[in-house]
Parts: C-alpha cells; structure tokens; sequence
C-alpha cells in the first residue's frame, strides 16, 4: 500500500521515478551475494539443522574449517583466524581421534576425505552431492588437481547421455570452481574445453520458438473480462497490468521505449474527448543504450461510445488509449 502511494504521487509530482545503484559501502545486506560473499569460512548451517544432525550422528569435538562466528564447535582450527583455538589451516595440523565436523570449501573436500581415510578418522561432512566427485571417485588423485583429459572425458560422457548445452556449462563451471587451474588459467579458459564447449554448442544448439507459446486472441480476451473490467471498479494493480500490457501491444516498442514513457502532464496529453493521447519520452529518463532514441508515441481510440454494435464495445475493453486515461485519473485515496 505504501509503495503504490509513493508510485501514485511521483506521477503527478515528478518527471520520472527509476532505481538507480548506490555504492555498495552503503549497499551491505543486498551487495553480499553479488560480489562473491560470504566467504566459504563464513557460510554456517541453520541451528535446527545442525541438531538434527547431532541426535543422529552424535556431537562432535572438533570443527575443522570455522571462523569466531560460525563454528559448531568450542574447539575449531579456521582458514584465516590466527586466534583459533586449533590454530590456522586444519589441513597442516594432526586432528584428534574423535567425532570430527567440516564444512569445507569445495576445493578442500578431496584433502580433507584424503586425510580421514589415510588417518582412519571420523567426520562429519558437509558437502554438495556432487557427480564428478562420484564419477571420478575411482581414481587415486585429487578431484580438484586432475588433468585436462579427465575433465574432457567427463563432459564428454554428459555430451554422450544427451545432456543440453546449458547442463554442461553449470558442471563445467563447478570443475573449474574447485580445480586449482592450468598454467593458462582457470578451466573454463584452456584452449581445448572451449574448442570442447563450441563444439558441444553446435551439436545441441540452444533453440529458441520463433513463435510466442502464449496466444494474444486468448489473452484479449481475459483483459476484457473481470477481474480487467469494468476499469471504473477495478484494482490499481489489476489497471496498472492491463495499461501496460495493451500499451506494448499496440506501440510495438523495445521495452526501453516503454520505460521512458510517463504520465506527467507534460509527457502525456489527451484530446479534451480522450479520444487520442500523444506520450512523449520522459526527457530525465536514461536508457541503458546511449543510441537509442525515444520518440513519442501517438495513438487513437479504438471505438470509444456510444456503440453501434457488439464488436465496438469488445474492442473498447481492449483500446489502450481507454486504459491510460483511466490510469492517469486514478484516485490516489483509494
């Protein structure tokens, strides 16, 4: 209710209303995860899931990979805290004989299985199920440090079994998350994977339908029925989606065009019979592409009243001209 009255009085009082970014200093809660973060050490299981997990395995002694804020354990060793309990790096410590818990980054979950199997230890493990680790769980070697013709031999079998395209980016994109890399750099960057992956994009092309899956007679139909009419009684948010909807229909514009369209009075001008209406492009509005050039918009009333006949007041349910003015002469109280 609140956003919808900041929307209502901004269309009257302001040229334009858009979201615009701020510096991510100031941005902590919603830049975390786009920048990378939280850090592998940083991530921590739910509480309720952790004591489920310690009445049916039992409680452990020892977290092996924890910061101050996440261990699971009074006792810890952490990848970057020197004031841990354990001390710094698990991997370069000896690790008692007792229950043990990790949940380690990706990368260290090879070494770490290595040392509990070699050590005859006991752990806990948090770790994605994950089909390369299994695939390639025959081998002696480290998942995370094996060579460009195993990595291409599995995408190769997921190429085999009819995998899409996109499926095998996401694992390659895992491989080459966990793999220390090449001399060249990461996975994804060796010259053979992307003569691999252009390859694998030939044989199964992403296709998209050149025809829309969603039928335009069906969906005029909806909005000339309730909940979309009569506009007089209808929602703000039910106008607000038909307006915008027989807009882009009928203007056939990018969507850039549309979204530097406004209601201000000097952007938007009806003849006194509301039977035409010229939308001209906000001038404060910025479009992503500096090349583009908005241009106004010109449309007429499809068969505004009195009617002559049923078709007249069919297509008057759908005339975007109709839905606009009626949009802009909302009630802001209601």
């Amino acid at each position: 209710m609140l956003a919808r009255k900041l929307i209502m009085w901004s269309s009257i009082n302001l040229l334009s209303l858009r979201a615009t970014p701020i510096p991510g200093a100031l941005n902590l809660g919603a830049d975390l995860m786009s920048r990378g973060n939280p850090q592998y050490g940083d991530w921590t299981l739910h509480p309720q899931v952790v004591t489920q997990i310690w009445t049916r395995f039992g409680q452990p002694q020892v977290d092996l990979f924890a910061s101050r804020e996440n261990a699971q354990c009074p006792l810890y060793f952490s990848l970057r805290d020197q004031e841990a309990p354990l001390g710094v790096d698990a991997l370069a410590h000896n690790w008692p004989h007792a229950l043990l818990y990790a949940f380690p980054p990706l990368a260290l979950i090879s070494p770490t299985l290595t040392t509990v199997r070699e050590r005859g230890l006991t752990i806990i493990l948090i770790a994605p199920r994950w089909v390369f680790e299994e695939w390639y769980g025959k081998s002696h070697t480290l998942s995370f440090q094996c060579s460009m013709t195993t990595i291409l031999s599995f995408l190769q079998e997921l190429l085999d079994k009819g995998k899409a395209f996109s499926t095998i980016k996401v694992y390659l994109a895992a491989i080459s998350a966990c793999h220390v890399g090449f001399v060249d750099g990461p996975v994804s960057h060796h010259p053979l994977v992307r003569y691999f992956m252009k390859g694998a994009q030939q044989l199964h092309p992403v296709s998209k339908p050149l025809v829309p899956t969603w039928d335009l007679s069906l969906v005029l139909g909806a909005v000339s029925q309730p909940p979309f009419e009569p506009l007089s009684q209808v929602e703000i948010k039910i106008l607000s989606l038909k307006t915008a909807l027989l807009l882009a229909l009928a203007s056939a514009k990018h969507i850039s065009d549309i979204h530097a369209l406004s209601i201000h009075k000097q952007c938007t001008r009806f003849t006194r019979d509301n039977s035409r209406v010229i939308l001209r492009p906000n001038l404060a509005f910025v479009p992503q592409n500096p090349y583009l050039q908005c241009t106004p918009l010109e449309l007429e009333a499809f068969c505004p009243p009195p009617f002559s006949s049923p078709e007249q007041e069919r297509l008057d349910a759908v005339c975007p001209v109709k839905a606009l003015c009626t949009y802009t002469h909302f009630p802001l109280d209601c």
